[in-house]
């Protein structure tokens, strides 16, 4: 489930179940807590359960633990109003940016208001029997000389999303860095692979922008491989394990890589995910993700048949066509593997040590 395309509807909703109990309603919101209608996600704030509800039938179990975790952040969020706001891949989420499963086991907020201890945001009981296990509140120090803005969403207060996004490229594990530096990228040029001309350059003129951010607001020490975070970086990925594709690539030296390539063939328009180019040949790299292709069986046929036959005229136009799907991205040294033997290379190429490619 990607949330930049549903930040409307989903982020929304989520906020307006929550509920924040005050000394005047506090014992109305206990009253509702016993009776199952509220659960508590931090401090004084609570979700409705009925959204939770509604969700389980509609969700995948990871899209449920996400978005709850989506609704525990928000509520940190509003708890720490004026103290306090979202900062790091926390402030990502808020601003509906897609993350990985690490992305759920901190909530990160930068202080405005001096130094706090250690604090927990407490496990959560969803629909079904799944939980959402607790996790810490980190707080960074604010920079008082030069504090950051802050930027409500839905009165939610966060971090912008371009400093959320080199806040991350310069803390996080590169694979990790480099998912959340592409969704926001994505989120900050509104991409569309269908007007790809103009979609590069906003993603240009954003790239550079970053880049200043982390000048501006990010220490000499973490810069070095923030850059080469938001270098490797790519907007036209359109999911969290294309993202963790194009970090394995571009991690493992395949700095030319590139997404979203266009092919006309046979009078149709193709775009395939990646396509790299070599001395002994192209190849396109296409990532199958489960909700790729529908969720009804007959929508899922249908487009599993569209598939092969899009393989087929890309195959005879001389472009061989290599499929991956999500287990296979838990090994990333044997996806390059298959790449470098689809290619005809002994080995990768020179991998930059800033990205941590596992090989």
């Amino acid at each position: 489930m990607d949330l930049s395309f549903r930040h409307t509807d989903l982020i929304a909703a989520v906020r307006e179940a929550l509920v924040v109990s005050t000394r005047a309603s506090h014992a109305h919101c206990q009253r509702l807590r016993r009776r199952d209608e509220l659960v508590r996600l931090y401090r004084n704030v609570f979700v409705r359960t009925g959204l939770l509800t509604d969700l389980h039938r509609v969700l995948n179990p990871f899209e449920l633990l996400l978005t709850a975790h989506l609704a525990r952040t928000m509520a940190v969020g509003i708890h720490a109003r004026g103290r306090g706001a979202l900062s790091h891949a926390s402030a990502l989420l808020a601003h509906g940016v897609e993350l990985d499963r690490p992305a759920l086991t901190a909530v990160h907020l930068v202080s405005l208001t001096g130094a706090h201890g250690p604090d927990t945001a407490p496990a959560v009981r969803l629909p079904g029997g799944r939980v959402l296990s607790s996790c810490p509140v980190i707080r960074h120090c604010c920079d008082n000389e030069n504090p950051p803005l802050v930027y409500p969403v839905l009165d939610v207060p966060c971090l912008p999303l371009d400093l959320a996004a080199v806040q991350c490229a310069a803390s996080l594990d590169p694979r990790q860095a480099v998912i959340c530096a592409s969704g926001a990228l994505r989120a900050l040029s509104g991409f569309s692979r269908f007007d790809l001309e103009t979609s590069r350059e906003r993603e240009s003129i954003e790239r550079a922008r970053l880049l200043a951010v982390l000048e501006d607001r990010v220490a000499p020490r973490g810069r070095r491989r923030a850059r080469a975070v938001l270098a490797a970086s790519d907007a036209g990925c359109e999911s969290v394990p294309e993202r963790s594709l194009l970090w394995m690539l571009k991690a493992a030296g395949f700095s030319g890589a590139r997404t979203q390539v266009e092919h006309r063939v046979a009078g149709r328009r193709f775009f395939v995910d990646f396509q790299i180019d070599s001395r002994r040949g192209s190849l396109a790299i296409e990532f199958d993700g489960k909700g790729k292709y529908g969720r009804e069986s007959g929508e899922i046929l249908s487009s599993l048949t569209a598939r092969d036959q899009r393989e087929k005229l890309l195959v005879s136009s001389g472009l061989p066509v290599v499929r991956f799907e999500g287990f296979e991205l838990r090994d990333p040294r044997r996806v390059v593997e298959e790449i470098c033997l689809r290619l005809g290379l002994a080995k990768p190429p020179h991998a930059p040590k800033a990205l941590g490619y596992p090989g």
